[in-house]
């Protein structure tokens, strides 16, 4: 959909590494040039090809590039799963990447049966000898490397642990979604993906294994965090949970910034006659979206059956079992749809019944920006830096949702105010020139305490030398 809006912490050794924790501060400039690109040597890695940004995190990898691809000498090295068109890579050089590296995923990958038995097992089946044949002459060339996801760092770690302390360049770790703090949530409040599952595996069972692997997502994800030079984390509550995941790492705390391109016309309101609409947008294969849906045609639309309104359930691979609630009038599962913004354009409400997950609610963040009022669960608005009550309804219960779609349907002074709010809310705190100003800034403390590192590197040596010619 087109949006507007065991490897531990040896691997890199103590001086590779630089502790602590901080938050970055509000910059005014960038540190590097901005008419050139006399920039930084910029590697980036990411899972997944971020083109087109039809999905909360291709979009969100997008906007990123988007930023640092037309100030810096960028190399992109991403996952290709068949996707890298010569459409999508020439988008990408487009966008300002001097290099778009596709990676065959050669790997066995976390769904393998063997990666459950332990946590080496798991690194084993994320380890991909083809990404690790690429990556040692790209880090030579590298000043920093900016990684999107654990797996790519896990292969990058490896690579760099055969590297001088001297010859390796920083690493940025950027985390999109706390795995273990996602599994471990999905143990407690997530249903089941299919009918089948349901039936053959009880819920003690299902837990159980959930819990399992959230531990060993536990180890591997701290092993990184406190293997790399910073972490930057989306959203405070992510901020917090790798803190204490991992003590020894460096976060960093970088709102999600996008270029939004704000509409002319706000959606429509409530008021505006015809048959009201509420809109859910989400990709139904990630399971937190998935068990939203469900929980939004079977616990909340039953308690405003007597409203005149329709639900839309935007987003790829809904399961049979959703589609089964489409009835061609009140409830409507569109599955992909291209460009949403059309669908914006006939909403009323955007409704996030998101009641688990880590990272950041692009689709809070799109409708708001779009002037659609949002009610949501606190899940379904973390990492937006929005006000509730204010910028946007919050609701705890299915009760409490159906009451505040209820209050804009039937106020729609209510509805103007909260939609303008969230609307300048969102274009204030979410720039993308402010995200880039601190992304940099970052990249320049890396850089000066590597020099530092260098410059202690050759004292000693020098120091050595004398001491040596003193002795004969």
């Amino acid at each position: 959909m087109k949006r507007c809006f065991g490897i531990g912490p040896e691997a890199l050794g103590d001086q590779g590494r630089i502790a602590g924790t901080c938050i970055m501060p509000q910059v005014s400039a960038s540190p590097f040039p901005t008419d050139s690109r006399d920039g930084l040597r910029l590697l980036y890695l990411a899972q997944l090809v971020p083109y087109p940004p039809d999905s909360g995190t291709r979009w969100a990898i997008h906007e990123n590039l988007s930023y640092l691809a037309p100030r810096h000498q960028v190399r992109l090295v991403c996952r290709d799963d068949g996707e890298a068109s010569a459409g999508a890579v020439r988008g990408l050089q487009q966008l300002g990447c001097r290099e778009v590296i596709p990676c065959d995923r050669d790997h066995l990958g976390d769904w393998a049966p063997r990666s459950y038995l332990t946590s080496g097992f798991l690194r084993a089946c994320l380890t991909s000898p083809a990404l690790q044949r690429l990556l040692p002459p790209l880090c030579k060339w590298a000043e920093i490397i900016q990684v999107e996801h654990p797996e790519m760092a896990l292969n990058l770690l490896s690579v760099l642990r055969a590297l001088r302390p001297g010859q390796r360049p920083p690493v940025v770790l950027r985390l999109h979604d706390v795995m273990s703090v996602f599994l471990a949530e999905r143990a407690m409040y997530g249903r089941p993906s299919t009918g089948l599952v349901r039936r053959v595996c009880p819920p003690a069972i299902r837990s159980a294994f959930l819990r399992r692997r959230a531990a060993q997502y536990r180890r591997l994800e701290r092993g990184i965090c406190e293997s790399v030079d910073a972490v930057v984390v989306l959203s405070g509550e992510d901020e917090d949970t790798v803190r204490r995941l991992a003590p020894r790492a460096r976060v960093v705390h970088i709102p999600l910034g996008a270029d939004f391109q704000l509409p002319a016309t706000p959606g429509r309101h409530p008021g505006d006659g015809g048959t009201r609409t509420l809109t859910f947008v989400g990709k139904m294969i990630w399971s937190p979206n998935a068990d939203a849906a469900m929980h939004l045609v079977r616990d909340i639309m039953p308690r405003l059956s007597d409203l005149d309104l329709r639900v839309l359930i935007v987003g790829k691979d809904p399961s049979p079992e959703l589609q089964s609630f489409d009835d061609g009038e009140r409830v409507r599962v569109m599955g992909y749809v291209p460009d949403v913004q059309a669908v914006w354009q006939t909403t009323d409400i955007a409704v996030v019944p998101v009641w688990y997950g880590t990272g950041v609610k692009i689709k809070t963040l799109d409708a708001m920006v779009h002037g659609i009022p949002v009610v949501a669960y606190p899940a379904g608005w973390r990492g937006v830096a929005a006000t509730p009550g204010v910028d946007f309804l919050e609701a705890r219960t299915p009760t409490e949702f159906a009451h505040h779609v209820r209050q804009l349907l039937v106020d729609p002074e209510l509805s103007r105010r909260i939609a303008g709010n969230g609307r300048r809310a969102v274009a204030e705190r979410h720039s993308l020139s402010s995200a880039g100003d601190r992304l940099e800034a970052l990249y320049a403390e890396l850089l000066a305490a590597k020099d530092d590192l260098l410059r202690g590197i050759a004292d000693r040596g020098s120091a050595g030398s004398r001491n040596r010619s003193a002795s004969l």
